[in-house]
């Protein structure tokens, strides 16, 4: 699990969220570093709901 406390270097952050859930009045997301791997990526999509009922 990525947090902003990380320590890696990256050349930016990005706080990724689940818009569909927003939409219904949620606030559903992570801040996520970059370059991030697509495995990385993916673990964070699963963990705030995209990819299930939401694209």
């Amino acid at each position: 699990m990525m947090h902003v406390a990380d320590t890696r270097d990256c050349a930016f952050e990005a706080f990724i969220t689940n818009l569909g859930k927003y939409n219904e009045g949620f606030l559903v997301g992570e801040w996520v570093k970059f370059p991030v791997t697509n495995e990385e990526m993916q673990a964070v999509f699963k963990r705030i709901g995209i990819g299930r009922r939401y694209e």
